[in-house]
């Protein structure tokens, strides 16, 4: 099927609206609606984000469960946070691929964030750079955190912390950086110091499968080169916000690809 913009708008226009995002088997941009503080907002953001993998009932378990040991006060937690309070909380933590030493490390990491930066939109854009830099430049900012954990070598870290530079598509942090910086009624839009126009589709399974049945692609390999061929379509389509389709095309294909009329 050849991709028009007209089919993409169609699908948006049907799953990109609150209703879809809700409830266990919905998003994990829920979370980001249970708060109006931005530093709250910043933090469940990452921590959603990071963990955003695997089947989507535990997706959502798993969050809930994080912020309900933080008292469901992200930023109150974080700012009071120690790594041996971390240490005795999250002892018994386990989701697929992460243990407790890369949510403790999560929590330091976010502690110092707003102990050393005005904000995390700073300890992310510093010098507003295009999105590849930033992204390989906050992996080596938060590499240069982990000494106080001890977590650089462990299988979970490397998957969750990864760069651009290695040829990783960075789906996670261009996830987090979608819903930071574009505004609608999913997508929160609390950062100015990025552009909608800038930033990388998230690339998970559902946008690759989408990309490679529909030709948009023909990399066999879901990374960086692949993430960037899919955002130049989408710029094509809607050069300010091409990856304003993401939640959409992702609710399309789990719903089994229905036809669109």
């Amino acid at each position: 099927m050849k991709i028009t913009k007209e089919f993409l708008d169609a699908i948006y226009a049907r799953y990109h609206k609150a209703g879809t995002i809700e409830g266990p088997k919905g998003d994990p941009v829920q979370f980001l609606h249970r708060f109006k503080d931005k530093r709250d907002i910043e933090i469940v953001g990452l921590i959603a984000a990071l963990f955003a993998y695997g089947r989507v009932e535990k997706i959502i378990e798993n969050i809930s469960g994080i912020l309900k040991a933080a008292d469901n006060k992200p930023y109150e937690f974080v700012s009071a946070y120690t790594l041996a309070g971390g240490e005795k909380l999250f002892k018994d933590f386990y989701y697929r691929f992460n243990k407790k030493e890369e949510l403790i490390f999560i929590f330091y990491l976010l502690n110092r964030i707003y102990k050393e930066h005005a904000s995390m939109e700073d300890f992310f854009t510093g010098g507003g750079e295009a999105v590849y830099d930033i992204l390989a430049r906050l992996h080596d900012n938060i590499l240069a955190h982990y000494p106080a954990c001890g977590v650089r070598n462990t299988c979970g870290f490397k998957f969750l912390f990864t760069t651009p530079e290695t040829g990783s598509a960075c789906k996670r942090i261009n996830l987090f950086l979608k819903w930071m910086v574009r505004k609608d009624g999913i997508d929160r839009g609390i950062w100015t110091k990025i552009k909608p126009a800038d930033l990388i589709i998230p690339l998970d399974t559902h946008i690759y499968n989408f990309s490679r049945k529909n030709g948009i692609i023909k990399r066999k390999a879901a990374d960086w080169k692949t993430a960037m061929e899919i955002t130049k379509f989408l710029r094509i389509i809607d050069p300010k916000d091409p990856v304003k389709y993401d939640l959409s095309i992702c609710r399309y294909m789990m719903s089994g690809s229905p036809e669109i009329r």
